[in-house]
Formats: C-alpha cells, sequence, structure tokens
C-alpha cells in the first residue's frame, strides 16, 4: 500500500490466487507505530526500498533472466518471512502467468527456469521449487543491484 501514501489511493488492485491473511494497519496508526518504536520505522523503510527497486527491475528493460531472478528472489523473500521453516516454495503461479507477470512468455520462462536448473541454481517440478544458490540469483537479478 505504499503508494497511497501521499495520495491516499491505490494506484493498482489485488487479486488473491491462494488462501491468505491479510492485516491492515491506517495510516495514521502506521505512523503512531513508527515514531514509537524505531526498528519498525527503519524496517518499513527497508521494505519500501525492496519493493521500489523491484518495481523498477520488473517493469524495466532488463534481461528476462534478470526479471525471473528478482521475481523468484521476491516471492521467496515474503514466504521466508511468513513461514522461515519450510520445505522448498510452491510457486502460487504457473509459467504462462509468471510470464504474464513479467512481460515474458511462458517459453521463455521455462527455458530460464532450465537454465538455472543447469546451473544448480534451483530445481523445479511443476511449482515445487528448491533454491539451492540464492548468492547466484541475486547476482543475476536486476533488483539487487547496487
Amino acid at each position: 500500500g505504499f503508494d497511497a501514501v501521499e495520495s491516499g489511493y491505490y494506484m493498482a488492485s489485488l487479486q488473491v490466487i491462494e488462501k491468505c491473511s491479510i492485516c491492515e494497519i491506517s495510516y495514521s496508526r502506521l505512523i503512531g507505530l513508527v515514531n514509537k518504536v524505531p526498528s519498525l520505522q527503519q524496517y518499513i523503510i527497508k521494505l519500501m526500498s525492496q519493493r521500489i527497486n523491484y518495481s523498477h527491475c520488473i517493469q524495466s528493460n532488463a534481461s528476462a533472466k534478470e526479471k525471473l531472478a528478482a521475481f523468484l528472489l521476491n516471492f521467496t523473500t515474503r514466504m521466508d518471512r511468513a513461514n522461515p521453516n519450510h520445505s522448498g516454495y510452491i510457486l502460487p503461479m504457473s509459467r504462462l502467468e509468471i510470464g504474464n507477470f513479467l512481460g515474458l512468455s511462458s517459453e521463455t520462462i521455462t527455458r530460464i527456469f532450465t537454465i538455472f536448473k543447469q546451473n544448480n541454481i534451483l530445481s523445479c517440478a511443476g511449482k515445487k521449487i528448491h533454491i539451492f544458490d540464492f548468492r547466484a540469483l541475486q547476482r543475476v537479478s536486476c533488483s539487487q543491484r547496487v
């Protein structure tokens, strides 16, 4: 909801693709909390920065490999926050849906998954993936550049 801070209106909408929980906190309540808890303020700013970098990456003219790596890092980071004790990840989207989201074809997504598998970065079977080398994904990702 960072896009609504200035105007009070959201520029985008969301579609739930799997069961989830949502916690709504009003902006005024959030400001009150960050004023009381400095570490929360730092965490929120870090999240905003990550989101901006990710958005720029997937909307830029970055390569398909860079975009998919950024997508996977963003997804796994969010999943790790929700459930740090996991055994791999289940992607909530098909290759076609991931491709549509990133502006790429499903064939391109499948080809890059194959490249990542051949480079021992990850393994995947259907929607289940295991990431072996997060650092390699970070090196490829356009959202992780300094």
